[in-house]
């Protein structure tokens, strides 16, 4: 068991059926040690409660499950409670600012949950599910059957919910309403036909400037620079880049020609840089997209200047099929030796890896450490209660 003096820890969804919590790595190299372990079938995301103590985790096991562990001062879990996700193939968390609602996108039936917390962040009923409309036509058939809403997240007010559906191409917006815990369409967003926008970050911008959100699509291997519109949840395409300028990545059985298709995953931004950091699953690397002063040649979006000064730069994973990422800026959970840091979870892998953070630039540097734990699949530093 750790010391009562640990305060942040890393809490993992693994693939082998359990979430974890471990030691952050650290400058002295002590980092990974595990300090709980709860049995949680197929976890797919994790959530905390606000201040900490309670993690909640998507379950796509069976018909869906939504589990909630506490933690304890030394970080051993325990599981507190469950409750049928209300949707099928439950992928992705939300806690609402305020603390008294959770809200799950469950990818399989195309359907956006709503479930009451108490003070303690204990899991109470289901108290409303948004299904969201079937697309008119699907750009890939075979992704884009319906519906498939892949994450659900608030904006930086706390007023509106956004919810990226990768079958429709579309970022849906709605209203929550905190009497009845029901959510309410506001509008929706249509994005470029057969992009699959998976997850988006909202990225910092300069005081009294728009507020700017970037979308990582995984069926197009692209990422989306937008402006957003508070009153209504809209975006407004300013950019776009290819998430991996590569061609090639690590063998896989049939690419063709030697061409690997990439699928950007996970999307954070970092608290004081315009940056933002995304996976690409299949070239294995993590991509910094932002706005460059002079962009590469060919890099020029559709449309002629759409997306010119829009790009990326990448890293070598240091591992295999980066499905997750961190960043830890301050301290803690920054490690007072090794400073800001960005962690990628390689599910393939089966490690962690840690890259060091420019405090100045936001530019990913060297690997630092590599942690072993099979199948990582999602990764939140918590803060342990005291």
């Amino acid at each position: 068991m750790a010391s009562p003096a640990v305060r942040a820890v890393l809490a993992v969804a693994s693939g082998d059926g359990a979430v974890v919590t471990m030691s952050l790595p650290s400058g002295n190299g002590d980092g990974g040690a595990e300090h709980g372990r709860a049995a949680v079938a197929d976890p797919q995301y994790l959530a905390a409660y606000p201040g900490g103590g309670t993690l909640y985790v998507a379950s796509a096991a069976g018909e869906g499950t939504l589990v909630a562990l506490r933690a304890g001062p030394d970080g051993e879990l325990d599981v507190a409670g469950e409750s049928p996700a209300g949707g099928g193939t439950p992928c992705h968390l939300a806690v609402s600012p305020d603390g008294r609602y959770l809200l799950a996108a469950c990818y399989g039936d195309g359907t956006v949950s709503v479930h009451a917390l108490d003070r303690d962040g204990a899991l109470g009923a289901c108290t409303g599910v948004a299904t969201l409309p079937a697309p008119r036509r699907a750009a890939d058939p075979e992704r884009q059957d319906g519906a498939h809403p892949h994450q659900v997240c608030f904006d930086p007010a706390g007023r509106l919910v956004l919810v990226c559906d990768l079958g429709g191409d579309r970022v849906w917006a709605f209203r929550l309403d905190g009497d009845t815990g029901r959510l309410e369409r506001v509008g929706s967003t249509a994005l470029p036909p057969g992009c699959g926008p998976r997850h988006l970050a909202f990225v910092p911008t300069a005081p009294g400037a728009p507020a700017e959100v970037h979308v990582a699509c995984e069926l197009d291997s692209t990422v989306l620079r937008c402006g957003y519109v508070p009153r209504t949840g809209a975006l407004r395409p300013l950019g776009l880049s290819a998430a991996s300028q590569r061609r090639t990545g690590p063998a896989q059985p049939g690419a063709a020609g030697g061409v690997v298709r990439n699928y950007p995953g996970a999307i954070a931004a970092a608290r004081r840089h315009r940056l933002s950091y995304v996976t690409n699953r299949g070239h294995d690397t993590v991509a910094t997209a932002g706005l460059a002063v002079t962009p590469p040649a060919g890099l020029a979006g559709p449309g002629g200047g759409l997306g010119a000064a829009f790009t990326v730069t990448e890293t070598a994973c240091g591992g295999a099929w980066p499905l997750d990422l961190a960043i830890l800026e301050g301290a803690p959970p920054a490690d007072p030796v090794l400073g800001d840091s960005v962690l990628v979870a390689n599910r393939d892998s089966g490690s962690i890896a840690r890259f060091a953070l420019d405090p100045h630039t936001g530019a990913i540097g060297a690997l630092t450490g590599v942690l072993a734990i099979p199948a990582p699949v999602c990764l939140r530093p918590i803060t342990l209660p005291r």
